[in-house]
């Protein structure tokens, strides 16, 4: 089996000193919460940063690591979530473009369990291929241990294939709308959330100078919940990576500060 893991790690240590004489932006964002593909993680309120490179020199190269705060693996405070990406991107065309990489997400207190959770490494790689073609984007996202499936006593299996699109209509430079689909289906879905699911949202990213976005959204899953079983112990309530009403619609607000370096 490929170990993604590996080849993701590899491939960011292998080109991190170019990348490191290529620092151009970082953000920091308040979030009114943190939904990963419709999912809550944060249990309220989450403040993120990123630190994102781009190549000079090496044709499409960028890099990037963005960290938040999370409701954690055991449920019970506030812990933290980091991904590592590394990708390239170029342009057929002024509306066909395409975006190759590969993301790491770390959870640094996966060894800190609460009592009677089994222990396991949620931390995974993930490799992604997107095209932009225009108004419309479109991603895929592979992994064969999604948080940590793979090998799970119980599990169904570890592999996760997201694909997903999204519609952007600019109306002016400060205001636009996006309408966004995702499909999160295989084994790793099953075992981690019970069932492949769909989700979706609708946001408004306003801008009201080139330093500030200002996103006010509408996100939801077709998922029914709340997830307080599923069928591998260690996802179950109250690991944290489950136990969300899943199946509400949420709105979220999010303030996005960028700064140049």
């Amino acid at each position: 089996m490929l170990n993604l893991k590996r080849v993701a790690l590899i491939g960011i240590l292998a080109l991190s000193s170019s990348l490191a004489q290529a620092v151009t932006t970082a953000t920091g964002t308040v979030a009114s919460e943190y939904l990963f593909r419709g999912i809550e993680r944060s249990r309220g309120p989450a403040v993120q940063g990123s630190l994102d490179f781009q190549s000079n020199d090496v044709f499409g190269l960028y890099g990037g690591v963005w960290a938040s705060n999370t409701k954690g693996v055991n449920n019970t405070g506030s812990q933290s979530e980091i991904n590592a990406s590394l990708g390239f991107t170029g342009e057929f065309s002024d509306d066909f473009g395409f975006d190759l990489g590969a993301i790491y997400y770390y959870f640094p207190q996966a060894d800190k369990k609460g009592v009677g959770v089994s222990k396991f490494d949620p931390s995974y790689p993930e490799l992604y291929f997107g095209l932009d073609l225009g108004l419309l984007s479109l991603k895929a996202n592979y992994t064969n241990d999604f948080l940590g499936a793979d090998g799970q006593p119980g599990a169904i299996g570890g592999e996760s294939l997201y694909i997903s699109g999204a519609l952007t209509l600019e109306f002016s430079e400060k205001l636009s709308f996006v309408a966004g689909l995702g499909l999160n289906g295989g084994d790793g879905i099953k075992t981690v959330y019970g069932d492949e699911y769909a989700d979706y949202h609708l946001k408004a990213v306003i801008k009201p100078n080139k330093d500030f976005d200002l996103t006010l959204g509408v996100h939801g899953t077709d998922l029914k919940g709340p997830l307080t079983s599923t069928p591998v112990g260690a996802y179950s309530t109250p690991n944290g990576i489950t136990g969300s009403d899943s199946d509400s619609v949420r709105a979220v607000v999010t303030l996005t500060r960028r700064f140049q370096i």
